[in-house]
């Protein structure tokens, strides 16, 4: 079996001395000593766990869990170690695939914000499932949701108002209550078992408009003016609880604008 001095090693895996070494403190390679000069070596069986370990550090697997698997008569351990990392790492790579997308969606909706601004349209309002719980203020509210959050971009947090609140005269004051909406085409591909609170809405006509807010939490009727000045000149009657979520933000002057995209579903 042939020998390498360490610094032959290091060379021909291209890898530094001071690498070796360093694996060697922390259990993953073991090199051989001279009995006579108590010299490293190491041989061609060694190749395997600086291979082993090399490739495990370049997809940052952590020092501490690679020394159980440093042996290669273990195969069984070894795959399954594996396979628990690509999970782990196939995860990842969907959780930043949907935190890009809700990223560009954000983007694109601030970017076309000022375009858009105040202006309705009729729409399809597409299915989608209102996950609005009363305790959002406790600690079962936010780990509830928490734990819908890590569906972004299907999950957006969002406030719903009584839509008789903005046509009844003398309203000035409007007091939303937060929730999250989900994309019902999402719950149903992943098979997703919603109980109540949850609200499944069909699909249905309505209105989509782009508002500038001061404070989403405690909103006034005339912010809404638009909207409804646009269902009265249309002959359109509300159906339901209005919906609106902030899809960006801007500082004018000092002062924070919300930007709000509203869905209010009409006939």
């Amino acid at each position: 079996m042939k020998t390498y001095s360490i610094g032959e090693f290091a060379i021909t895996f291209g890898v530094s001395a001071d690498l070796l070494r360093y694996y060697e403190k922390k259990g993953l390679i073991t090199p051989h000593r001279n009995k006579e000069n108590n010299y490293r070596y190491y041989t061609d069986a060694d190749i395997f766990s600086l291979q082993q370990a090399c490739v495990m550090r370049s997809i940052d697997v952590p020092l501490r869990e690679l020394k159980p698997q440093k042996n290669p008569c273990e195969p069984n351990k070894l795959q399954s170690y594996l396979q628990e990392r690509i999970h782990a790492i196939e995860q990842e790579i969907d959780d930043l695939n949907r935190k890009l997308i809700r990223l560009e969606v954000m983007k694109n909706v601030t970017k076309n914000a000022c375009d858009k601004l105040n202006t309705c349209e009729e729409i399809l309002i597409r299915p989608m499932y209102l996950l609005f719980y009363d305790d959002q203020r406790t600690a079962n509210g936010v780990m509830l949701a928490s734990e819908w959050m890590r569906f972004l971009p299907f999950v957006a947090f969002t406030f719903s108002l009584p839509s008789e609140a903005l046509f009844q005269a003398g309203e000035t004051q409007l007091f939303p209550r937060a929730g999250l909406q989900l994309v019902a085409r999402y719950a149903e591909s992943q098979d997703i078992c919603l109980d109540p609170p949850a609200v499944f809405l069909t699909e249905h006509t309505g209105i989509r408009c782009v508002l500038q807010l001061t404070d989403p939490l405690c909103p006034r009727v005339s912010d809404f003016e638009p909207l409804v000045r646009f269902v009265r000149q249309n002959d359109r009657h509300p159906v339901g609880d209005m919906i609106y979520g902030v899809r960006g933000s801007d500082n004018i002057n000092g002062q924070t604008i919300y930007y709000v995209r509203v869905l209010l579903r009409t006939q």
